[in-house]
């Protein structure tokens, strides 16, 4: 029974195969014949080739390519023989002349920093790869270059950790991918938008020490919540406002006497704490 058992799988992995298994395109005008056989029983039709989920031929030999746009490119074969089902899957990867095909490049935030993450399908004579950042203004400043792996038609994978990223006072940081070859030519990437990013700039306060009054400038402009107790933590004003510009003015604290307090301001669910001393 274990020796029959296993003849069963051997049959089931072996009864469909195509050829080539893997193919490498590099100029756009070429294609490829492909062939699906068994190896078990004598077959010339019914088959089902699709790619992408899209079936397109019922016949034993198709020819894939030629392709304009470089990229990786899948076809199954698929075929039912007494009731059993089988399948084998073709790998293209087309060059297409170009001296690199980008599959992905992202930016997510990770703590204070930035993960820039990319990968290549396809790599001719690729000499480094350069990444740009702009904090939104149309500005851009170059802040790496990754050496590339330089001729390849397999995947690679590529990062880079922009530090402290998150600390910059900035509403986002945009991110695109300078891909530069030996002889000096180039491609750019997609942007990739990093967005709230939080803005670590501190609340500002002037005069301080004050006299009558003080002007508070925050970071946000959303809704602000403003509180002054004493340094034994009693509240002793307290006040919701939106800021104007940045600032909220602060004139009912007459009543204070002079001495040292505590101010708290809460904005954007984050709150800070700074000293604040009356003349």
């Amino acid at each position: 029974n274990d020796t029959l058992c296993s003849c069963v799988t051997s049959v089931l992995q072996n009864a469909l195969s195509v050829s080539p298994k893997l193919f490498t395109i590099n100029n756009s005008l070429d294609s490829v014949m492909i062939t699906a056989s068994s190896l078990l029983f004598p077959v010339t039709s019914g088959f089902d080739w699709s790619t992408n989920g899209n079936s397109f031929s019922t016949n034993r030999q198709i020819y894939a390519g030629p392709y304009t746009t470089p990229g990786i490119y899948k076809y199954t074969a698929r075929l039912i023989h007494n009731c059993q089902y089988y399948s084998d899957t073709v790998t293209i990867i087309s060059g297409s002349g170009v001296p690199v095909k980008l599959m992905a490049f992202s930016a997510k935030p990770h703590h204070e920093d930035v993960d820039l993450k990319w990968q290549t399908a396809h790599e001719k004579n690729v000499a480094y790869f350069e990444i740009h950042r702009s904090g939104g203004n149309n500005e851009w400043e170059p802040i790496a270059k990754i050496k590339a792996t330089g001729n390849s038609n397999s995947i690679k994978a590529y990062m880079f950790k922009d530090g402290a990223a998150m600390k910059r006072s900035v509403s986002r940081l945009h991110y695109k991918l300078k891909s530069v070859d030996r002889n000096g030519a180039f491609e750019w990437s997609d942007e990739a938008i990093v967005p709230f990013i939080h803005n670590e700039a501190k609340p500002a306060i002037y005069p301080n020490p004050f006299n009558g009054e003080f002007t508070v400038s925050v970071p946000s402009g959303g809704t602000t919540r403003v509180t002054i107790s004493s340094l034994q933590g009693e509240i002793l004003f307290t006040t919701v406002a939106d800021p104007v510009n940045y600032k909220i003015l602060l004139r009912n604290v007459d009543h204070l006497c002079q001495g040292i307090y505590l101010l708290k301001i809460t904005t954007d669910d984050v709150t800070y704490t700074e000293k604040l001393v009356k003349n």
